[in-house]
């Protein structure tokens, strides 16, 4: 028996508009696998923990774009892959994890729109527009109780690495997504959306049209 190919939704946005929120209930809704683009930031293996730190991670290059490509098409095509552990804290990769594709992929993250090759694998893609001044809030929370930075350090960071990149490299993909949503509506409705654009092109048979 020949499985259907598994379909991929692709969700973008800038840092803390919600895609990681989004990406979590698409994942319930379908009963999908849910891949996060900070699972591939680089490793800088021979780099101190401290030049670690100093890093861009709101720049595309921070990210190992070429393997995640080649994972996204292996599961894209039925086929499992071992997935990078990545630890936050450390700033590096520790092991990796065996997944296997299921009916509906869904691949999150700040340059999910931003790589052609990786755009064209998509069956939907969204793109989470939230303001500016929400994001930061959310920021400076996560910063500060997750990753126990201080709020200057936070600031420091936002002003200097999180606006430029952003402006530069995740605000444009905005015009490659196929629906843009508000990252404050309900996430039911927004849901509901978005299903609604995965199963109108023939029962998820054909990629969304563009």
């Amino acid at each position: 028996m020949v499985l259907p190919t598994p379909r991929l939704i692709l969700v973008a946005g800038i840092s803390c508009s919600g895609k990681t929120t989004l990406a979590s209930r698409l994942t319930e809704e379908f009963e999908a696998l849910h891949i996060s683009m900070d699972d591939y930031y680089r490793s800088f293996d021979g780099m101190t923990l401290e030049e670690k730190r100093a890093v861009n991670f709101d720049a595309p290059d921070a990210v190992e774009h070429g393997l995640l490509f080649d994972h996204l098409s292996a599961l894209k095509a039925g086929m499992p892959v071992h997935r990078p552990i990545y630890d936050h804290a450390g700033f590096d990769r520790v092991g990796t994890e065996l997944i296997s594709p299921r009916s509906v992929v869904v691949f999150e993250g700040l340059f999910s729109l931003y790589w052609p090759e990786i755009l064209a694998l998509a069956d939907v893609s969204v793109f989470v527009d939230t303001p500016v001044s929400v994001c930061l809030e959310r920021r400076l929370f996560r910063d500060t109780f997750e990753f126990n930075r201080t709020r200057e350090d936070s600031l420091n960071r936002y002003v200097n690495h999180v606006i430029p990149n952003q402006d530069r490299f995740v605000l444009p993909t905005r015009d490659a997504a196929d629906a843009i949503v508000n990252g404050e509506d309900d996430l039911a409705t927004t849901v509901s959306y978005v299903r609604e654009m995965l199963f109108e092109s023939d029962l998820i048979g054909n990629k969304h049209p563009r």
